[in-house]
């Protein structure tokens, strides 16, 4: 069975809104007055509707106070009339908040030394002496913690 999964095919009303939007973001600062044309910018694209987000008071202002205007001129770069029912949406932008790492409390398991000094009387001349002492501060743990050293059960 060969099944083309494409989106473009799959949903072409869709893709065709994207490509506008697309269009609309490329060529937002004709459309817009230049100062609100740098603290916004169109980021959704409905049936019926435009959302705008903005960063700044003013360009919120002034982008709901011409809408009527935003909306015809898009109507003449598009090259088709958009309806009496599309409606434009301005959102001020919401910062995303930082994700916050939980990272677990681990207490810390020193190494045997004794453990540690033998490997390292063993450890290879070849590689330089904070790699073998690495390398032995974790032959030590591991010693330590054989549970660590087995294979997970399946």
């Amino acid at each position: 069975m060969n099944v083309e999964l494409d989106p473009y095919k799959m949903f072409p009303e869709a893709a065709r809104r994207v490509k506008i939007l697309e269009e609309l973001q490329r060529s937002w600062r004709y459309l817009v007055e230049a100062g609100v044309a740098h603290h916004s910018m169109p980021y959704n694209l409905g049936v019926d509707e435009l959302c705008i987000c903005v960063d700044h008071d003013m360009a919120e202002k002034s982008l709901n106070n011409s809408k009527a205007t935003v909306i015809r001129r898009i109507s003449r770069h598009l090259g088709c009339d958009l309806g009496a029912d599309f409606k434009i949406t301005v959102t001020k932008n919401i910062p995303q908040p930082k994700r916050k790492v939980i990272r677990p409390k681990r207490k810390s398991i020193p190494p045997d030394e004794e453990k540690v000094r033998q490997h390292m009387e063993g450890a290879p001349e070849t590689l330089p002496e904070d790699i073998n002492l690495a390398i032995s501060h974790l032959w030590a743990f591991l010693e330590q913690n054989p549970a660590l050293m087995t294979p997970p059960k399946k």
